[in-house]
């Protein structure tokens, strides 16, 4: 009963992980978003970014 219960739990991981793949890849070919996307993250690279304090 209990390797049934963890085939179990493995599937449930498994889908959550397939999930997530496929949200990002239906991020990944929005645009917009990854246009977005790079500025952030060149911002954050270049830490052209406001300090919490100073809000």
């Amino acid at each position: 009963m209990c390797e049934v219960y963890d085939a179990f739990e493995d599937f449930i991981l498994l889908k959550e992980d397939f999930e997530v793949v496929m949200e990002s890849l239906e991020l990944m070919e929005n645009e917009e978003f990854m246009v977005s996307y790079r500025k952030a993250k060149k911002e954050l690279n270049n830490r052209d970014f406001v300090d919490w304090d100073e809000l």
